[in-house]
């Protein structure tokens, strides 16, 4: 198989207008099998306009990929191989005000539309892919901010609609009343008393009160860890994060949180985290937010979902790894999943001029839903990435991966690049 790449990356950032998009096409073309032959790309891109400053702002974020359907057909080096894929179009668009209210509390008001379209690939496996999908989305949040150092109040509302192409729907809407307490410089109570009102084509409706109780704990100055106990979505639940510098160089983090959303309404929310809720946009490359070890249902379910990592970085060299665990009870479908993974990477300048990367995964399905295969996934990769000049660079890769599933699938790929930046 021969592999052909072009990309871009463009970075703005003025006073009225930030800007960061990532973008390339790939045209695989297979020597023994040339049905399989196919031109791809990925986009993913976000944009906040400061209308008026400090004031209004417009913003909007989108992300193309070609992602597989099922965690059994999926290839580790992300090439097609045959099997069910997609291309997702992932998009939102929005504006949201920021104001001071009578000099005593700050609001930020938000609306939102966002959209997910799914189109299966030609030369890939049939099977029915995602939905489209459209969700309307509007919340306000009014709170006192930092004027108190003994309490900090907040009122927030949200308002979701969800119409996929199936005939299907999902409407939530919530308010909230929260407050912070100060109770020493190091920790701080939590306490939030609301209610809610959900309902979906493939659930049964759930309103009342919820509530939550928790506890933040600051451990240091760039250190912090919480916990709550909260009542949500018609059921208790726990949440918790933490973010620990153990030191200049070795950093933790952990979090969990359970919630009930569609896959569609997860893909545009794993986008939005990915640029945060203010715009701030990461330093490229930016991170692809569809978790490649978990089937793309088109239905609702509620996620239970963990993560843990650690990270060691020098001025010369770095070291992560990182666990993952999601567990989907699937409404509509009455079963349920467990998938799981674990990514080790690191990296190191060998030369002033020489950079050497690896990494190594390994993913899991610990329990399959009902019709599917149980998955295991080991994947190894190494590169090197030479910088010939200021705007031209060299890249030599070898990636291996095996899927155990029905049949064990074995990938050996080699590649050799040369990116140019104008």
């Amino acid at each position: 198989m021969f592999v052909t790449q072009a990309g871009v990356v463009v970075d703005a950032d003025t006073l009225r207008l930030k800007f960061l998009g990532t973008g390339s096409l790939l045209y695989s073309a297979f020597v023994e099998n040339s049905a399989s032959n196919r031109l791809s790309g990925n986009l993913l891109a976000n944009a906040v306009v400061n209308v008026v400053p400090d004031f209004l702002f417009i913003e909007g974020s989108a992300q193309i990929s070609d992602e597989f359907l099922n965690v059994a057909g999926q290839s580790a080096t992300g090439l097609p191989n045959g099997n069910a894929q997609a291309r997702i179009f992932n998009y939102q668009l929005g504006s949201y005000i920021k104001t001071e209210v009578l000099g005593k509390a700050d609001a930020i008001l938000r609306g939102q539309m966002s959209a997910v379209q799914s189109d299966p690939l030609d030369g890939a496996a049939s099977i029915t892919a995602l939905s489209d999908s459209i969700a309307y989305q509007a919340s306000a949040l009014i709170t006192n901010g930092g004027r108190s150092h003994i309490a900090v109040w907040r009122l927030t509302a949200g308002y979701t609609l969800e119409e996929r192409g199936n005939n299907q729907s999902f409407r939530s809407g919530d308010a909230l009343l929260g407050v912070t307490v100060r109770v020493t410089p190091r920790i701080h109570a939590v306490g939030e008393v609301g209610y809610e009102d959900i309902s979906g084509t493939t659930m049964d409706p759930i309103n009342g009160t919820i509530w939550s109780a928790g506890v933040t704990y600051k451990i240091g100055e760039a250190s912090t860890a919480s916990a709550d106990l909260r009542h949500r979505f018609g059921q208790d639940s726990w949440s918790g994060n933490l973010n620990l510098a153990l030191s200049e160089r070795l950093f933790l983090t952990a979090s969990y949180e359970e919630r009930l959303e569609s896959q569609q309404l997860r893909l545009g929310r794993a986008l939005t985290d990915v640029f945060g809720q203010q715009g701030n946009l990461p330093p490229p490359p930016v991170p692809v937010p569809v978790s490649l070890d978990e089937d793309l249902v088109d239905d609702l379910f509620y996620t239970k979902d963990a993560n843990a990592g650690v990270v060691y970085k020098t001025f010369n060299r770095s070291f992560e790894i990182s666990a993952q665990f999601s567990q989907r009870e699937i409404q509509a479908l009455n079963t349920s999943d467990e998938t799981a993974g674990l990514t080790a990477t690191y990296t190191e300048t060998v030369l002033r001029d020489l950079l050497l990367d690896l990494s190594g995964t390994y993913d899991a399905t610990l329990e399959a839903r009902t019709g599917q295969v149980p998955t295991d996934r080991y994947t190894g990769s190494g590169g090197l990435n030479y910088r010939l000049n200021e705007t031209t660079a060299a890249q030599f890769r070898y990636t291996w991966s095996r899927t155990d599933a029905t049949d064990t699938i074995s990938e050996n790929v080699a590649s050799a690049a040369l990116t140019h930046a104008f």
